[in-house]
């Protein structure tokens, strides 16, 4: 074979690699994203036996760990952890706000924690 076919096949096997590779990569990324939205509407939705209308009390000086497992002894959020995630990551927060919090109806984890950080 010449070198301009040898070039040819070659080129024509590193297409047909790359374009599997691609293939595989985009369903891998499917996959993951079916993963992560699933685990996400299970953790960030209202947990069964929210308490809606019942009074939540945060007490002075608490960490917002102890703030997240009273909201998880609850039954206000799912997941002590996630709580403390959301918490740290929002914008201008140094924590939870003591108080007494009460909800109307079932939020999820991201409306709890807005709420005792904010007041």
């Amino acid at each position: 074979m010449a070198i301009r076919q040898w070039v040819t096949v070659i080129g024509m096997l590193a297409a047909l690699h790359f374009a599997r590779l691609r293939s595989f990569y985009l369903s891998l990324a499917i996959l993951l994203a079916g993963i992560i939205l699933s685990v996400g509407l299970v953790f960030f939705q209202a947990p069964p036996g929210f308490p809606s209308g019942k009074f939540i009390t945060i007490s002075v000086g608490e960490s917002i760990g102890q703030a997240a497992g009273e909201l998880k002894a609850a039954h206000a959020i799912n997941s002590v952890l996630l709580f403390k995630v959301v918490v740290r990551l929002t914008p201008a927060v140094h924590g939870v706000q003591s108080g007494t919090y009460v909800f109307s109806k079932p939020v999820g984890i991201l409306t709890v924690a807005r709420n005792v950080t904010h007041g």
